[in-house]
């Protein structure tokens, strides 16, 4: 009896879980980021009486992003849902300081 060498077996099957990899690699920097960015608007104390819409959106749009990663789903689909909650912390974190200064504003014009 012939039986296929064990190296094109195994070769074809390294290709295959290669291949099947592919589409969605390990990690992605802009999502790692942007659940960096959410994560500290999030923890600001403010957030909520600032920017409650904008942490909100942040929110679900990291979390958008995990549920394409667990559906494999391509790189670039994840990408985009991380750049939408990269830009919702970055709009946040403007609206924490715009309140704070606005609040300063206000203190001062009080006294």
């Amino acid at each position: 009896m012939n039986f296929p060498t064990p190296l094109p077996v195994l070769a074809s099957a390294a290709f295959v879980l290669l291949a099947g990899c592919s589409s969605t690699p390990q990690r992605i920097d802009e999502l790692e980021n942007a659940r960096v960015a959410v994560e500290q608007v999030q923890a600001q104390p403010d957030a909520g009486k600032y920017a409650a819409t904008e942490v909100t959106a942040a929110h679900e749009s990291l979390l958008e992003a995990d549920r394409l990663v667990e559906q494999r789903k391509p790189a670039k689909e994840i990408r985009d849902q991380a750049y939408l909650a990269q830009r919702h912390a970055d709009t946040a974190a403007q609206q924490i300081v715009r309140g704070h200064a606005e609040q300063k504003a206000s203190e001062a014009e009080a006294d």
